[in-house]
């Protein structure tokens, strides 16, 4: 509708100027006013919204679902990633079953020669940046060498925690000026949606899932969310996950 389309452009307006005054220089904070102001006086989608059945301020559970899955295409998750995802997951474990004693050998050279301080590096990379190798992988190897189960899953929570932490702060870094420039403006209102209804439970919930964690912490840091936001609830996922991971690998 002409007037929802209105409606959306008028906010996304306001949220710019906002950062343009208050975010635009580095040292100072972007405000998050569009995001949690609550006007008494009605929108002008108002009309529109409640025709279509929801409450003005909250969005429709539709709408938190498109957002999710915007955030989640960031990091390539499409319809491409999820064919290729099948395949190349069988294909590992094909390779594993094969050949299971060269690689069992390799991986417990591998433990023994580099160790966690390797494993913590790897992870804290692959955390720290938007790529489609996931911290799982070496995580598993390092239980599948003969790695201590709790000192691996420790170890990668803390370096995953970091790396969810430095991706916030290039998000911050990156604002939402570049990020409108790179992804769009749709992404930008996904994600303002995504972290007002969810807020941290959305960086809890991307560390134990298959949603792409690095990419959620990134638009966590362009909405401005609280450091510690994304420090505990990661803490506290990630370390469970890779738990779960090194625990599969002994196992093998």
């Amino acid at each position: 509708m002409p007037g929802r389309g209105w409606g959306r452009a008028l906010e996304d307006a306001r949220w710019e100027a906002v950062c343009r005054c208050s975010g635009g220089r580095r040292g100072k904070t972007c405000m998050m006013l569009p995001m949690v102001e609550k006007s008494s006086q009605p929108s002008p989608t108002a009309g529109h919204r409640q025709r279509a059945g929801e409450t003005v301020g909250h969005p429709h559970p539709a709408g938190r679902s498109s957002a999710l899955m915007q955030v989640v295409q960031v990091a390539g998750m499409g319809k491409a990633a999820r064919w290729m995802a099948g395949p190349a997951l069988v294909l590992a474990l094909g390779a594993l079953w094969y050949w299971h004693d060269p690689i069992k050998v390799a991986a417990q050279q591998a433990v023994e020669r580099y160790g966690l301080p390797a494993l913590f590096v790897l992870t804290w990379l692959s955390d720290a940046i938007i790529q489609p190798i996931p911290a799982d992988v070496y995580v598993f190897g390092t239980g599948f060498g003969g790695g201590h189960i709790y000192w691996t899953a420790l170890v990668a929570g803390v370096a995953s925690s970091l790396g969810g932490v430095s991706g916030f702060y290039i998000g911050k870094l990156i604002g939402p000026w570049r990020f409108k420039r790179i992804f769009g403006g749709k992404l930008l209102r996904g994600g303002r949606i995504l972290f007002k209804e969810y807020g941290w439970w959305a960086i809890f919930v991307s560390g134990i899932t298959p949603i792409p964690y690095s990419a959620v912490c990134y638009v966590g840091g362009i909405y401005q969310m609280p450091v510690l936001d994304v420090l505990v609830p990661s803490l506290i996922g990630r370390t469970g996950r890779y738990l779960l991971f090194a625990w599969l690998g002994s196992l093998l």
